[in-house]
């Protein structure tokens, strides 16, 4: 992470443009394996496609910031990318105004690539929602 931050820190001041011809984001070759990858499109992304106006100001310059680092979690351990197999729920609790994740078996675990589950403190979570029953 901290080699991340540096190499993120140079590249908003154009330091890759003027010291490698490839431009202006780091390099894979260069730095390795970073831990910003799905936090910067996977993530970032949906909540750019997903936040109303009142989200996106609050939440996204956290995610910019590197406040917080975020994972997609779509793919559950026993189906895969099937969105329509998922066995994860979201149900929507009035009382609280919140949703309460469910994971029910082992099958329907939260399985992403890389090192996102020791990095992220936050997730995009894709679940069969549930609201009024």
């Amino acid at each position: 992470m901290k080699k991340f931050k540096r190499a993120w820190d140079l590249n908003s001041k154009d330091w890759f443009i003027d010291h490698h011809p490839s431009g202006n984001r780091y390099n894979e070759h260069i730095l390795g394996k970073t831990p910003d990858a799905l936090n910067m499109t996977m993530f970032l992304l949906t909540l750019t496609n997903m936040c109303d106006d009142e989200q996106a100001k609050k939440w996204l310059p956290l995610v910019k910031n590197f406040r917080w680092m975020g994972c997609y979690a779509q793919t559950e351990l026993g189906h895969g990318s099937d969105v329509s197999g998922l066995e994860t729920t979201a149900t929507f609790d009035k009382g609280t105004d919140e949703f309460v994740i469910h994971t029910p078996s082992i099958t329907a675990a939260k399985w992403w690539p890389g090192d996102l589950g020791h990095n992220s403190s936050h997730a995009v979570v894709f679940a069969k929602c549930i609201i009024n029953g």
